[in-house]
């Protein structure tokens, strides 16, 4: 819950610690280093500096890590067991591997860190309506960048105890109050045009901050 109370803090949001140790700032970049920085998350070492960042700041936050429990253990025993023993069955290791095993280790990281961007402004307030997007994609982008309805994010922080599948309704409920409306900063585009997450946040000069969120939502 850290996170939920000091968003956008450099100081207090261990999220935000744990993305500056791998480099990203909230501040835009050159499409090169965008590029370069894709790349660097299909790379499997990328992996490892990503748990070493997390245990700093676990370590800052004076938190051991989470104990999985034997519950959990025996339902990835048992789940991977079925898996493994089907793919043997029917004799499509290859497949398996190109279009599982390959995808999970060098694009997941990608699509995890495109996630990332998505969920926040970089502001540090004055509320979280300046901090914390509402994201509308294409069901397409949606898929494969934030399931689960990870985009509703505002929606998210707002009411954190909603589960992931209730969100949708809590948004279109919030939705009847004229000032949600207004202040929500609601984004359709991950990829194309001005009002996208790449040309707001990712691609570009500067910093998004709050002088840039005036008018956002007009002619939407």
């Amino acid at each position: 819950m850290q996170h939920h109370r000091h968003t956008g803090s450099d100081i207090s949001d261990p999220e935000k610690q744990f993305y500056g140790l791998l480099g990203y700032t909230f501040s835009r970049m050159h499409f090169t280093q965008f590029l370069k920085g894709v790349l660097s998350d299909m790379m499997l070492w990328r992996s490892f500096q990503k748990k070493k960042a997390f245990g700093e700041v676990m370590s800052r936050l004076k938190q051991s890590k989470k104990t999985v429990t034997w519950g959990e253990k025996w339902s990835a025993l048992i789940f991977w067991g079925v898996v493994l023993s089907t793919v043997t069955y029917l004799g499509i290791w290859k497949h398996f591997l190109v279009f599982w095993v390959l995808p999970l280790v060098f694009v997941t990281p990608v699509l995890f860190q495109l996630h990332n961007y998505a969920e926040h402004t970089g502001a540090e307030g004055p509320s979280e309506f300046e901090r914390t997007w509402s994201c509308h994609f294409h069901p397409f982008v949606q898929m494969f960048i934030q399931p689960l309805r990870s985009g509703l994010h505002l929606e998210h922080h707002l009411y954190p105890s909603v589960p992931w599948y209730r969100l949708k309704k809590l948004h279109r409920r919030l939705c009847e109050d004229p000032l949600f409306s207004k202040r929500a900063l609601k984004i359709r585009h991950f990829f194309f045009g001005p009002k996208s997450i790449l040309r707001a946040l990712v691609i570009g000069k500067g910093t998004f901050r709050e002088d840039s969120l005036e008018g956002w939502n007009e002619n939407d």
